[in-house]
């Protein structure tokens, strides 16, 4: 371990990063991520999505992502239960995953911390992993693992995933080919969602700014900025409209009626 914190302060050092725990934290998101790999069940497929695909997609965010999104893309066979067979189907690829993260003595899960909506469509797991670097007020001190079930805009594509410091050692990559959603399905569901956000504000002038907005809006531009925008963009922004509002709808009609006014 010595000799990993040990590196750890020369990749932070190379790359000029001031904190090294920056370095540490990116280093067991990918750990994380060889973990979920070899998962396979028969109802889902897991898909790695948000800003940290997109910083491992060669999009330079230039930003720690310290989220780890997941998309647990539903197949035939899922589609085929009852309403009680999915929620079922669901809890358990939902315990599976906790259980080959808590199996490895490396990582730990925050059960008091988890959150669960949705009949298990969406899922906040707290991951700990192990510090031994002073940390920084701007990181969490968990990985937040976030598991949600959607269907995919684009096929997904098979990444290699590096952390920093396999990337600046030119070691191998620790996870090989692991199915990704595309960078033009990432910008369109990121500009839905300062759109929805903004759109709440409006609504309700009182209610909180949204911090996390701007990392919408700087990634957005960071794609932009490296040529990866697609004459396809524009189509795929009208679906996640419609995905979006279908949760919303499908969200209501669960509780007891619609609500119009959450549909954006």
């Amino acid at each position: 371990m010595d000799n990993l914190n040990t590196l750890f302060s020369e990749v932070a050092d190379a790359l000029g990063i001031e904190s090294v725990a920056i370095v540490e934290k990116d280093h067991y998101i990918v750990e994380l991520l060889a973990l979920l790999k070899p998962l396979s069940f028969n109802t889902h497929q897991l898909v790695f999505a948000g800003g940290t695909a997109l910083a491992k997609s060669g999009v330079a965010l230039n930003r720690m992502s310290e989220d780890v999104d997941i998309k647990l893309v539903p197949g035939a066979d899922f589609l085929a239960l009852s309403r009680s067979g999915r929620k079922a189907s669901r809890k358990a690829v939902i315990q599976s995953i906790t259980d080959a993260i808590t199996a490895t003595g490396m990582f730990s899960v925050d059960d008091d911390q988890k959150v669960t909506r949705d009949e298990y469509r969406y899922n906040d797991i707290p991951v700990r992993y192990p510090q031994r670097l002073a940390q920084e007020p701007c990181l969490r001190p968990f990985i937040k693992l976030e598991l949600m079930e959607s269907d995919l805009l684009e096929s997904a594509e098979v990444r290699d995933i590096h952390s920093l410091v396999t990337e600046m050692t030119k070691r191998p990559h620790i996870v090989q080919a692991f199915p990704s959603v595309t960078v033009t399905s990432t910008q369109a569901e990121k500009l839905v969602a300062m759109l929805r956000r903004t759109a709440a504000v409006t609504r309700n002038v009182e209610r909180f700014d949204d911090t996390t907005l701007v990392r919408h809006i700087y990634d957005t531009w960071c794609i932009v900025n490296v040529g990866n925008v697609d004459i396809a963009y524009s189509a795929l922004i009208d679906h996640v409209f419609a995905w979006n509002v279908d949760q919303r709808f499908a969200a209501d009609r669960s509780s007891g009626g619609l609500n119009f006014s959450t549909a954006f």
